[in-house]
């Protein structure tokens, strides 16, 4: 029987008339155009934020360390604070070595707010006498401690220093105890002390310095690093060369300025503590005039230093002159003067190096200006300032208010007081009575 096949279209046969149109899936397309809208918007936001990467410039070491991931600088435990001594006059007696019968005086360290209040002693010192006291009371640079000199009445001088973040400490460190020291320095990042020390050659020459020479010691092993001669005398018995308190300073961490000597007078020098005397460098140029003070501004590597203008036979007219120069003695200016009379007790830089205070005292009157170094002004007073800080801020100043530093005081930019701090009649205990002041540093 043959087989019969299904009745299939030809493919040359129209089928239009029996298929329908396929209908377009609208919510899909939707879908995906919505997908790619979203897609390219990520690629713009990517290229948005790229882009300003890619085009800047890199930063640079300094830049890098101002980043949020920098360790911040720890500030003093007594930043803000008045730091400053307080002597009282005891009711003990002692003998001096010359047979007279004296009163023993106790001088302490306190701080105090800038307001006055809050008053705390900070140090205990033993009641000292005439052969047994402390002086040169000063705070390092990031104000971690206190250092001073101490005689004793072995005719040794000691470097002693405190710890001003140890509150439990009641005690005092010595780097060094030997005879002639004249001043020290903490260097500037405290891991270093410059000291000035004059000697004798030879050792049994009576009454005359005749050599200078700087040591720098390690403060925490207390080991001594460098040292190096900056004056050598004659030796003649008449010889006495003078060295003053106020003359060793730090410039940087690497290097000193002090004063040297030769036989056409006195200058000033920085010297390299990695290389000594052979890297001297001569700041100015020698002269029988220099006085030995030094004031430094590290903000603006400036330094001030005084010159006598001594006129012969006519005394009236000489004076003191207060010169200003880079720390390397190039573009030197002279800003202010004294009378020939004055002594120049220190030469005090604001912190943001725009204003130079100096207190001076002498036999008949005081002398203390303030030197405005922008605008090239001075103000004048002779009230009876022996001494001076400045406000972390370099807007105001506390002195040592009176003849015998009776006072605390605090003073504007106008030289004017505006408010006393302390005074001498707000106490008198058992131990004894509030006899002067003394200041240290206002603490930034």
């Amino acid at each position: 029987m043959p087989e019969v096949l299904p009745n299939i279209p030809s493919l040359t046969e129209s089928t239009t008339g029996t298929s329908e149109k396929p209908k377009r899936n609208w919510k899909k397309i939707s879908l995906i155009l919505l997908i790619g809208l979203f897609l390219i918007s990520l690629v713009g936001v990517g290229l948005y934020l790229l882009i300003p990467r890619l085009t800047e410039k890199p930063a640079s070491p300094n830049q890098k360390q101002a980043t949020p991931s920098s360790k911040p600088k720890k500030s003093s435990p007594l930043k803000n604070k008045i730091i400053f001594t307080k002597t009282i006059t005891t009711n003990q007696k002692y003998t001096a070595p010359w047979g007279v019968e004296l009163t023993k005086s106790d001088s302490d360290i306190y701080i105090m707010n800038a307001d006055g209040t809050g008053e705390t002693k900070i140090f205990d010192f033993d009641p000292s006498d005439s052969t047994n006291y402390v002086s040169q009371i000063s705070l390092s640079p990031k104000g971690n401690y206190l250092g001073w000199l101490k005689y004793s009445d072995n005719n040794n001088t000691s470097i002693q220093y405190t710890s001003v973040s140890d509150k439990t400490k009641k005690s005092a460190t010595t780097l060094l105890s030997t005879k002639g020291i004249r001043g020290f320095a903490f260097s500037p990042n405290e891991k270093q002390v410059a000291v000035l020390i004059g000697s004798k050659n030879p050792p049994n020459l009576k009454g005359a310095i005749t050599s200078v020479t700087i040591r720098i010691y390690q403060v925490d092993t207390k080991t001594l690093i460098k040292e190096f001669e900056t004056v050598a005398g004659s030796g003649k018995e008449n010889e006495r060369i003078n060295v003053s308190r106020n003359s060793i300073a730090w410039l940087n961490d690497n290097k000193i300025i002090t004063f040297g000597r030769n036989q056409n007078g006195t200058y000033l020098a920085s010297y390299s503590i990695k290389d000594g005397l052979s890297s001297e460098n001569r700041i100015t140029k020698p002269s029988k005039n220099l006085v030995q003070v030094i004031g430094i501004n590290s903000s603006k590597n400036k330094i001030a230093y005084p010159v006598i203008n001594s006129k012969e036979g006519n005394y009236e007219n000489s004076s003191q002159e207060i010169w200003l120069a880079n720390v390397d003695g190039s573009n030197k200016k002279m800003v202010t003067k004294f009378s020939l009379g004055s002594s120049i007790r220190s030469l005090e830089f604001a912190p943001d190096g725009n204003w130079l205070a100096i207190p001076t005292n002498n036999a008949e009157a005081t002398e203390f200006h303030l030197v405005n170094l922008v605008e090239n002004k001075v103000v004048k007073t002779n009230l009876p300032f022996l001494s001076a800080v400045w406000s972390p801020k370099s807007d105001s100043l506390v002195v040592d208010n009176g003849v015998y530093a009776n006072k605390i005081t605090l003073i504007g930019l106008d030289g004017k007081p505006t408010k006393d701090l302390t005074s001498l009649s707000e106490q008198s205990n058992k131990q004894g009575t509030v006899s002067r002041y003394g200041l240290v540093e206002w603490v930034r």
